[in-house]
């Protein structure tokens, strides 16, 4: 089961091998945060030796973000961990 924690760490670990396709990346997170259609080929064009593989991070944090909106009504969870990701990068 993925946590906020395990996420953070293998982005720091993708951040550090490759700053600007890790732009890319963060693009992307936001566009997920902001409900926007992201396409299994946009995932997939990312490239990454180190961690778990980028889509299935990507995917991870999509399913958070609607795991947040559920739990909590307002967008409060998902605001916390956006903004947690921005804080970080």
């Amino acid at each position: 089961m993925p946590s906020h924690a395990n996420i953070f760490e293998d982005l720091k670990e993708k951040e550090v091998e490759n700053p600007q396709e890790f732009k890319k990346v963060l693009t992307l997170i936001e566009r997920l945060y902001n409900c926007e259609i992201v396409s299994c080929a946009e995932l997939r064009s990312l490239k990454f030796q180190k961690g778990h593989p980028i889509e299935m991070i990507l995917k991870a944090v999509k399913w958070l973000f609607i795991e947040q909106d559920v739990t909590y009504w307002n967008w409060s969870g998902r605001n916390m961990l956006f903004s947690g990701i921005q804080d970080t990068f």
